[in-house]
């Protein structure tokens, strides 16, 4: 898959869920429409934490107070700053890919097909969890030192 078919996947995805002009959805379709969005933000913000870690996964990223473990700057040290974002953008990237890859289980499937609240509930989860637990690990590696 080419970088232009990924960046237009999530287009496609969400065009694929929105129900054809002048047609009249019923809750079926309403439902399953909703649904669709949820794994389409889903998987966009997963693809988006993965873009975000291969920068500080590849020692891209200079020092600064914006992108990385902007902690990591009060150390000083260039050497400290490029490895621990190093690791971040290693868990980052992790964490991206789960977010991927349980979008798509969820979306292939067809799990929590019944109710849009529930499958909200656990995309939610599947997206924020595992970037939070990424940080935490990183900033505990690396507030300690």
């Amino acid at each position: 898959m080419s970088i232009h078919e990924l960046a237009t996947l999530p287009a496609l995805l969400a065009a694929r869920a929105t129900p054809i002009a002048g047609h009249v959805a019923g809750a079926g379709q309403s439902h399953q429409s909703h649904r669709s969005l949820i794994l389409t933000v889903g998987l966009v913000v997963g693809i988006l934490i993965v873009i975000a870690a291969i920068p500080l996964l590849i020692k891209k990223v200079k020092p600064n107070r914006v992108y990385g473990l902007t902690f990591v700057l009060a150390q000083e040290s260039n050497r400290t700053w490029y490895a621990a974002n190093q690791f971040f953008g290693a868990c980052l990237l992790a964490a991206g890919l789960i977010t991927v890859a349980g979008t798509l289980i969820i979306w292939g499937g067809k799990l929590f097909r019944s109710s849009n609240k529930g499958l909200l509930v656990v995309e939610a989860l599947i997206v924020v969890a595992p970037a939070a637990i990424a940080y935490i690990v990183a900033a505990a590696r690396y507030r300690s030192r």
